[in-house]
Parts: C-alpha cells; structure tokens; sequence
C-alpha cells in the first residue's frame, strides 16, 4: 500500500487552514497516510483529526541538531513514496527535512517571494502561489495536483475531537492581544486593547476573557488591570484554551492561531491586520469582520525565511493608525447583526 508523509507547518492557524483539503483527500483514501510536523500542538491537532496512521513530531527547535537528524532517518525507514510540504512553507530547510524523510517524489508550493536558495529543483512537482487566493485555497490547489483529482471544496474550518460550546450566561467578548513572535511578527500586534476594553465597557455590560500563551501573559495581565470584568486565561495546553474560547461569543484578535480556532468553532470573529495580508489568512466564516488600513505600503509581508521589517518612515502604521473607535464600532455593528438573528439570545448592551 502507498505511504503519502504529509508535512505540517509549525503554525496553529496554518494547520487548522489546512485541514479542510487534508481531510476531503484523505477521507475514505485507501492510501495510507502519516502526519509530520515541528510543533507539539499541531501535532495533537493532527492526532486528533483522526486522518493519519500515525504522526510523527520531531522538537527541531528545541533539541539537538544531531538527535534531530536521527530521529528524522528513523523515521525515513517507513519509506514514503509521496511527501507533502504543506502551504505556507517557504523555507529551505522545511524542504531538506522533506527530502530527508521522504525518499519517493516531493511536492511543495513555489512562492511569491523567491529566497536565494529554494531548493525547488526537490519537488517532483511544485505549484504556483497565486498572491490572490487564500491559504485554504492554495492547500486545495498543491493537493489536487498531487492526486491529479478535483475534490468539492468545503474551505469551512474545523476543530477536530469533541468540543462542545458551553457559552456562558453573560455576552462573553474573547480576546487575543498576542501573536507569533518569529520573524519579528510581533509587531502585527494591534496595541490598543485596552482601550477598547474601556470603550466597551462604556455601553455595554460584557464580559472579556484574554487568551495567549505564558509569554503573553504579562501582556494581558496589563490589559485587564483595573477592570473587574476582564479575565486572563491562563491554561496551559491548547485543548483546554479551546474549551475556554468555546465560552465566546464574539472573537477579537490580530491576525494569529487563536483568531482560526475562533473561527473553526464557529465563533464571529473580529480581526484586525496590518502588514500581513487578509487575502491569505482572514477567516472565511460567515460572521467574519476583517480590519485593515488602507494605505498603499500594506500588506508588505510575504511567506518568507526572512523577518518582519517595515520600511515606513512611521513605522508600523499599519496597525498603529487603526483606532479604538473603528474596532468598538465594528464590535457594535456586529453585535446588532447576531441580536437581529438571534444568533446569542442575549442582550446585555444599552
């Protein structure tokens, strides 16, 4: 029987993207399927899906270089004849290890922005990121080239295993003020939540749970001092937050892992992006507000090895110049859509 590797990114919404072409491909397969990937969550993502024999994790950030290798040729035993670098990946060094642990013919995206050492010459066979469709879209597009098939396109995201939303009785607004910090990506990070907690608060009698790992926690912690009504989640493994942001009614983040998990619970989401693009990663869930800045430097960053930079004279202006007020009044606006259908059944704003 064919051994197809799929090779997962290392990021919670690139994986959770990315699921809905997986899982259309390899539902019913008769091939059989295994999961690669360098992050222990996406790797329980996977494991949870039910869609792989087995998932394979190696801590490559993390551990030594040398155990790394080894573990990576303990793996190859399996002999894949398919590996699969999954869309966005645009590193070299994602390629070697696909190469390494796949000794069968290699499959990846070439990309918009094209890196000195690529490596394309790897791939049996590589496609073209548009710059125009969206993540989802372009892990559809690399796995009906594989396959040499067209599969119906569901690009509606999911959370796999059990969750089960239990909202709360009082509107619940969740919250992440964080995001990745790789690659200077932290500065995609809209700094106003405070304020528009305190604007919030002004009209409405809500509730706000703040998200993020134990990196971000000093951050929220800031954000909630001197409310009595904002709370920092504070749990530890990413299936007990997803519980936690099942609670929500109303989603609010930078454009991170957290916004899609929102959004692969069916949560309406209010997302806020400044110099990474919309048009790659918005969540394409029916009661999805997106925020951008309309001016003509953004979006700037591409899928690349190389970090965030801005080359702006007012740096970040992106995100900085979108203010507390354009996002209260999206908030609200939102608000009143879900009332009109009762999509909450609770009306806690005056």
């Amino acid at each position: 029987m064919e051994k197809i590797l799929i090779f997962f990114s290392i990021g919670i919404g690139d994986a959770l993207m990315a699921l809905p072409s997986v899982r259309e491909f390899v539902s019913g397969n008769e091939k059989e399927f295994y999961a690669f990937t360098l992050s222990p969550v996406v790797k329980e993502i996977a494991e949870k899906s039910c869609l792989f024999k087995k998932v394979f994790y190696i801590d490559f950030f993390g551990q030594n270089k040398i155990k790394s290798f080894l573990e990576i040729l303990r793996i190859r035993k399996n002999r894949f004849e398919k590996g699969i670098l999954l869309f966005p990946s645009n590193h070299f060094v994602y390629r070697i290890v696909l190469k390494l642990l796949c000794s069968g013919r290699l499959y990846f995206h070439q990309y918009i922005r094209r890196e000195k050492i690529s490596l394309n010459f790897l791939a049996s066979k590589t496609i073209e990121q548009s710059g125009k469709e969206h993540s989802t879209v372009e892990n559809f597009k690399l796995l009906e080239a594989v396959f040499g098939i067209s599969k119906k396109r569901d690009y509606g995201l999911f959370l796999p295993g059990e969750v089960v939303r239990n909202k709360q009785n009082r509107f619940t607004i969740g919250i992440h003020a964080g995001s990745d910090t790789l690659k200077n990506l932290s500065c995609k990070r809209w700094p106003y939540f405070k304020e528009l907690v305190a604007k919030i608060n002004e009209e409405a009698d809500v509730d706000f749970y703040l998200f993020g790992n134990s990196s971000e926690y000093d951050l929220n912690d800031s954000i909630a001092e001197g409310f009595n009504n904002v709370f920092v989640v504070k749990e530890k493994k990413f299936f007990d937050s997803v519980g936690m942001i099942s609670k929500c009614d109303i989603f609010i983040s930078n454009d991170s892992g957290l916004l899609h998990t929102a959004a692969a619970l069916s949560i309406p989401t209010i997302s806020i992006f400044g110099p990474t693009n919309e048009k790659y990663t918005a969540p394409l869930n029916k009661f999805s507000v997106v925020i951008t800045n309309n001016i003509s430097c953004r979006p700037c960053y591409e899928y690349s090895k190389e970090m965030l930079v801005c080359k702006n004279t007012n740096k970040y202006e992106c995100i900085r110049d979108i203010s507390p007020d354009i996002v209260k009044l999206e908030f609200f606006n939102l608000f009143e859509e879900l009332k009109k259908i009762n999509l909450n059944g609770k009306d806690n704003l005056h």
